[in-house]
């Protein structure tokens, strides 16, 4: 977010500020957000939201404490909250794209089914030389354990397996 440093810290600076993946975005783009007159906030509810990175929550509840006493929405604004998460929670209303265009049919007919109600209509026509059989391939790795480390959670052994598999491709 390079706006903070090239930009006046203007108040409705921008007319509009579109945040695509908001979804993934975290309190950070507060100091964007406060330039804009208008806001869209383009995101979905079933992707990862952002890490806890940086400042501990603790801290967080500090500052917070501080600096945004009586403003309101402030409870929001927690390092595990999206930005996604903020505007569903203070604005009612909302639209469902849903047309998909973004990755093969076979791909999102899985999320489709287990996450959008089958909702989600694939738009995307697949070449011939993107079409696998099977589209999903489920990998037991009994062996396999997550190593926790620095926030981030590794399964070395099933990393493995899976570019074991992607090699017979």
């Amino acid at each position: 977010l390079q706006v903070s440093e090239s930009m006046p810290a203007e108040l409705g600076l921008f007319d509009l500020v579109i945040v695509d993946e908001a979804s993934q975005s975290s309190i950070d783009v507060l100091p964007v957000l406060m330039r804009a007159k208008k806001l869209l906030v383009v995101g979905d509810n079933k992707q990862v939201s952002p890490s806890n990175v940086g400042l501990a929550s603790a801290q967080i509840d500090v500052l917070r404490n501080r600096y945004l006493h009586g403003q309101p929405h402030a409870a929001y604004l927690t390092p595990d909250m999206s930005l996604y998460d903020m505007a569903s929670s203070i604005y009612e209303s909302s639209v469902m794209l849903l047309e998909h265009f973004r990755c093969h049919p076979a791909i999102i007919s899985y999320s489709n089914k287990n996450f959008y109600g089958n909702r989600i209509k694939p738009m995307r026509l697949s070449k011939k030389s993107e079409q696998l059989s099977p589209a999903l391939v489920a990998i037991y790795t009994p062996q396999g354990y997550r190593e926790s480390k620095n926030s981030k959670h590794i399964n070395r052994i099933e990393a493995k397996a899976i570019i074991e598999e992607m090699k017979l491709l």
